[in-house]
């Protein structure tokens, strides 16, 4: 789960670096925003699966802990 999870957040920051020279090197303003607006939806992709990371972690954490005291 953390590895597949891992990899998801890894290619997700890849691809906002990405677009974000994709948008340093757009030819036009409205390919400029394109790219800019992409980059910002795969930064919030990436945050959204680092907060699902750390939830799954406590979740592990709670359950270990709750296995300890029974």
């Amino acid at each position: 789960m953390l590895h597949d999870l891992n990899d998801r957040i890894s290619e997700c920051y890849r691809r906002a670096a990405e677009c974000r020279e994709r948008a340093e090197r757009a030819s036009n303003q409205t390919l400029e925003a394109m790219f800019y607006k992409l980059e910002a939806q795969w930064l919030d992709l990436a945050r959204s699966c680092e907060l699902d990371e750390s939830t799954y972690r406590m979740g592990e954490a709670a359950r270990r802990l709750l296995g300890m005291r029974r």
